[in-house]
């Protein structure tokens, strides 16, 4: 078997070498299309909105609305950093469809503010 170079890369019909300054990869072409599906899946993953993000100063009660969403079967997160609300609230906008607010007036009266990220629309409930 020749090995031809094309555009920087050494090819053979099964083999692919690909030479960069210091770094020398030898990749199979059978695990080029295996690895482009795993990122291909990882990518649909990634694109896909949790149904909720906590937001709240409160790191005990985000914590454990938290579990308890993921319990019931729901993608949910919280901010670990945290952030200022508005900073959690973004974040919130961008990674999921619908928002749980925790602030004192909920913690106070035992419910959950919950916005729904695309509408805007906000209820408060007891249950989620």
């Amino acid at each position: 078997n020749i090995i031809q170079k094309v555009d920087g890369i050494l090819e053979k019909p099964d083999t692919k070498i690909i030479i960069l300054p210091s770094i020398l990869f030898v990749i199979k072409k059978k695990k080029i299309t295996a690895l482009s599906q795993s990122i291909s899946a990882l990518e649909k993953i990634e694109e896909e909105k949790l149904d909720y993000f906590v937001v709240s100063k409160f790191s005990d009660a985000a914590i454990n609305l938290t579990l308890k969403l993921r319990q019931k079967g729901y993608k949910a997160d919280f901010d670990m950093q945290g952030r200022k609300f508005a900073k959690q609230l973004e974040k919130a906008s961008k990674i999921a469809k619908k928002a749980v607010i925790i602030a004192e007036e909920e913690l106070e009266g035992n419910f959950y503010t919950v916005k729904n990220l695309e509408t805007g629309e906000q209820i408060k409930t007891t249950e989620l």
